[in-house]
């Protein structure tokens, strides 16, 4: 989904949920099956999320079914599958009450949609059951909609369905590319750990490792094949050439400082482990991580120390109540090293907000220390 399309998804669904609501559903959605990622959401799941933000929405839909002409008599019917003659069509929607039960973003489609006078080939599956006979019926995203009507349910779902398929696209997108040149690239970044000579693929091969935007299946055979046993020959002794002159000026204290930092980051954002891990590899390995890693996270990092050193100089950005809460949190996470409070600091400095149950941690107090705000 292009990351235009992804904001004005997360704009539509937080006038009904929270993006933290948003990002667990999608986090939990999301799996591996056998043909590859794909998600489902329970629409009970989704209604008592809902229901947390006070939305009370129904799921019962009054539907007149599928309008159909008997092939035997001519006769137009609507929502009853026999005809008078004794013709009888399987493929109609009967008229009644239905539920919507869930949605699946099968990855790619393989499916069909059952609404008669359509079987289109579908991707995004949407299950729906008909309570006078409890039949279950699976339809497109676009028929869904056509048969259930205009309903805040079904634009709930069928935006989580496109943030959903979102995630879904660039972590298949991200797989693909891992089969065509992670090995390759995965002895490249260890060749070149700096990326002193090979910024694109360490770059390339974070965005990869991380699922992110911008990734192609063209790209990642180019630079397969580029790396021949002979190229990679020629970079091993360029990088060790370029290693000895680089390795007296790193200092004990720099490696001391990277590997706190990045055990406080892979702590507080588990989901991207292999990053992590990556990043406190090279910084074992060679004092501190490759030039790319440094460069994206030379930022996060230097806010990180300031607050744990309590530098009020990160700050400068916040007015009000709000800088005052920041003060005292800054003077508490300088003593206390506690990464918990860290996280909510940073959150704070970034986002402007704390959730209810973050200010209520604040609330109970410290863990380490008790101290409260």
């Amino acid at each position: 989904m292009p990351e235009t399309e992804e904001l004005k998804e997360t704009i539509e669904l937080t006038r009904f949920l929270t993006t933290e609501q948003i990002e667990r559903i999608v986090d939990m959605a999301v799996t591996v099956g056998p043909s590859g990622y794909e998600a489902k959401v329970e629409i009970k799941f989704l209604l008592d999320e809902l229901a947390k933000r006070g939305l009370k929405v129904s799921n019962r839909f009054e539907v007149a079914g599928t309008d159909w002409k008997c092939p035997k008599c001519g006769r137009v019917l609507v929502g009853v599958a026999k005809c008078p003659c004794g013709h009888v069509n399987t493929t109609v929607i009967p008229k009644g009450t239905y539920e919507f039960l869930y949605e699946n973003d099968l990855g790619v489609p393989r499916g069909n949609c059952q609404n008669y006078g359509c079987g289109h080939p579908i991707r995004f599956e949407e299950h729906i059951q008909h309570l006078e006979t409890s039949r279950e019926f699976v339809v497109g995203n676009v028929c869904v909609g056509r048969i259930l009507g205009e309903h805040d349910l079904i634009r709930v779902a069928l935006s989580l369905l496109a943030r959903m398929s979102g995630r879904v696209d660039k972590l298949s997108k991200a797989r693909k590319c891992r089969d065509i040149c992670e090995p390759v690239l995965q002895h490249v970044t260890e060749i070149d750990p700096e990326g002193w000579f090979t910024k694109e693929e360490h770059q390339f091969f974070e965005a990869m490792m991380e699922a992110r935007s911008g990734l192609t299946l063209k790209k990642a055979e180019e630079l397969r094949d580029k790396w021949t046993p002979d190229a990679l020959r020629k970079l091993a002794d360029m990088a060790a050439s370029r290693g000895a002159a680089e390795r007296d000026i790193r200092s004990d204290d720099d490696r001391g400082r990277w590997l706190t930092f990045l055990g406080y980051k892979r702590q507080s954002r588990p989901q991207a482990k292999d990053f992590w891990d990556n990043c406190i590899s090279a910084t074992e390995r060679d004092g501190w991580p490759t030039t790319g890693q440094r460069q994206a996270l030379q930022a996060e990092s230097e806010r990180f120390w300031k607050i744990a050193g309590g530098d009020e100089s990160v700050l400068e950005p916040l007015e009000g109540l709000v800088k005052w809460v920041a003060r005292r949190m800054l003077r508490h996470s300088a003593r206390c090293k506690n990464y918990f409070h860290v996280g909510l600091l940073e959150q704070l400095l970034t986002g402007g907000r704390l959730t209810d149950n973050q200010l209520k941690a604040l609330d109970d107090g410290c863990r380490m220390c008790g101290w409260k705000l």
